[in-house]
């Protein structure tokens, strides 16, 4: 019997160049039917908008896609000498900012103290004809950051003279927000103008946001590329360190800090998995980033980074699926923004809410104005009394009200179940006051006094309320004269609270079941997920609920997913297979 080793050289050969094409093809590839595959799952139905800035035309130019990876499109326009960057999609989706340099960007002028102009442009546009100019004389806050949209009508952005602004783009005008205290660059605050951030790793609280208003420099954080979230609570950015870069989070406030996203993370392909430029979405359910091959390829102008966005828990910024490339131009893809279906920021349970008068800022809590339309702030000038209040707010909450008939909140919560606290006090009595949550009415004819046993004392009132549209928690407070509160706090809804009177307070259960901690948060079970009670629990941070943890969602080039989903690997087997028996069948030829 001969054997031939060249037919099993050859064998392995086909087999394994098969296969690692079929997997590499999509690593730093084209824009394929495999790619636009894993674009179109991770959509999953819904519509969106994913732009970033690219030299893949030679300037730097603002380029765009849908979510599912449909109708890739230039939506600025080829201005001859002039870079354009960071773009930021605004919060209904219909348009991106953007900054026009005045003169290129190459090499080390990168970094410079840029003054430009402030651009928008449709979303949707194709060739930058609707891109038109908001305000001149803007500065970056460091490299390519350069505004923030608070909401579809203003843009806080940074001054010539480092100082912070905001224009409103239906007045065309612009006023001061605060003075910044150093003589390069600026900060730019967050959706609710209660802290700051620079490029140069400081972040600040804004006192009294408007003309006059001051930064007090806060907590120093040791990175780059600062951002914040559109809840207001967490800073982050990137933070250096061998092997490569991490993205971290600092709590507003507290300052603590934790990493979200791992540099080499074994979710990323492993030829290109150097992270930088993280942005995270208005919703808090997507980080977007730009991914190179590793540190020795990390130029900020020049580098070939790639854009990723992957889904991540609202709450922790976990990762729950598997990033999703979205550019392939073989040159520098970067600063990123991504923007799906009309997002609200999902709050953080649980959470505290200073109502009326900014004012009176109390650690731990926030302010409504991002809640909240109707009525008017009133500070409250009487010392409230909360000796023997069970669960009383600190007293600073009761020093202001949002009051006036009517006025609403939208508090955007996950869906679930949860104990609704609400916080008053009043100097009068013989009022008259109503509130429904949810649609449904929770106080009817309520007079804070009577019910707290005398004017200028702390009343709490206690409520479970459900959530299940998707819509957050809406909170409604009407009256034919006056109507106020001073605090709103939702906390999660444990089984074993004591249950609702029939006017909407609690009542004592017969075993006197757990109340929440003295800090206002809830005690939680020993378990992590959903009992058989219902308890609500945080769901596991790696993988989407009712997802099947071993399946993966990246779809490679080729064959359909070869070697990262079940079918993919059987795919491969069957390879193996047929490559064996047509060696079996060469081996038996030459044998006979």
């Amino acid at each position: 019997m001969r054997f031939e080793t060249t037919w099993l050289l050859r064998f392995f050969v086909g087999f394994f160049s098969v296969a690692l094409g079929a997997v590499s093809a999509y690593g730093r590839g084209e824009r394929n039917s495999a790619a636009l595959a894993a674009m179109a799952d991770l959509a999953n139905g819904q519509t969106g908008v994913v732009c970033w800035q690219s030299r893949q035309t030679g300037a730097l130019r603002i380029f765009a896609c849908d979510l599912d990876g449909d109708n890739l499109r230039q939506v600025s326009p080829d201005v001859p000498g002039k870079d354009h960057l960071a773009p930021l999609i605004s919060p209904d989706g219909t348009q991106i900012l953007y900054f026009q340099t005045n003169i290129p960007l190459i090499g080390e002028n990168y970094y410079a103290d840029h003054v430009g102009d402030l651009m928008v442009v449709d979303a949707a546009d194709t060739d930058g004809s609707s891109a038109s100019l908001l305000v001149s004389g803007v500065r970056t806050y460091f490299e390519c950051r350069v505004a923030r949209w608070l909401d579809d009508n203003r843009v806080a952005y940074i001054g010539s003279d480092h100082d912070g602004y905001v224009y409103s783009i239906s007045n065309d005008s612009s006023s001061k927000l605060f003075d910044y205290p150093y003589d390069e660059f600026g900060a730019i605050p967050n959706q609710q103008l209660t802290y700051a951030i620079d490029g140069k790793n400081r972040t600040f609280t804004v006192n009294n946001p408007g003309p006059g208003g001051t930064l007090t420099e806060d907590q120093d954080y040791d990175g780059c590329e600062g951002n914040m979230t559109a809840d207001g609570l967490y800073a982050y950015r990137v933070k250096g360190g061998w092997p490569g870069h991490h993205f971290m989070r600092m709590r507003l406030g507290s300052w603590e800090e934790e990493m979200f996203f791992e540099c080499l993370s074994d979710t990323l392909p492993a030829d290109q998995n150097y992270i930088y430029f993280p942005q995270i979405s208005l919703d808090q359910r997507y980080l977007v980033m730009g991914v190179s091959r590793d540190r020795s390829e990390h130029g900020h102008w020049d580098s070939d980074y790639d854009i990723f966005v992957v889904a991540i828990d609202p709450v922790t910024f976990l990762e729950t699926g598997t990033p999703v490339k979205y550019s392939f131009a073989n040159e520098l893809d970067s600063y990123p923004d991504i923007w799906v279906n009309h997002e609200v920021p999902v709050l953080e349970v649980p959470v505290s809410i200073n109502c009326g008068s900014n004012e009176y800022d109390v650690a731990g809590w926030i302010r409504d104005d991002a809640f909240v339309s109707g009525g008017s702030d009133y500070v409250n000038s009487n010392t409230i009394d909360t000796a023997g209040v069970a669960n009383a707010a600190p007293a600073d909450v009761y020093k202001s009200v949002r009051h006036q008939s009517p006025h609403d909140y939208s508090i955007p919560v996950p869906d679930g179940t949860y104990l609704l606290r609400l916080h008053f006090a009043d100097g009068y009595t013989d009022r008259s006051m109503n509130y429904f949550a949810e649609g449904v009415q929770i106080l009817t004819d309520f007079d804070i006094s009577s019910e707290a046993g005398g004017t200028n004392r702390a009343l709490v009132k206690d409520f479970q309320v459900t959530v299940a549209d998707g819509n957050g928690l809406q909170l409604q407070a009407q009256s034919s004269s006056d109507v106020f509160e001073a605090g709103i706090e939702i906390l999660v809804w444990q089984d074993s609270e004591p249950q609702p009177d029939g006017d909407g307070s609690p009542g004592a259960d017969a075993d006197g079941g757990p109340q929440p901690d003295a800090d206002g948060s809830p005690q939680t079970d020993s378990d992590s997920g959903a009992d058989d009670a219902g308890d609500i629990n945080v769901a596991d941070a790696n993988h989407d609920a009712g997802t099947d943890p071993d399946e993966e969602t990246t779809v490679s080039g080729g064959c359909a997913g070869c070697s990262s989903t079940p079918a993919g690997r059987g795919c491969l087997v069957w390879l193996l297979v047929l490559g064996l028996l047509i060696f079996r069948s060469r081996f038996d030829a030459h044998d006979r």
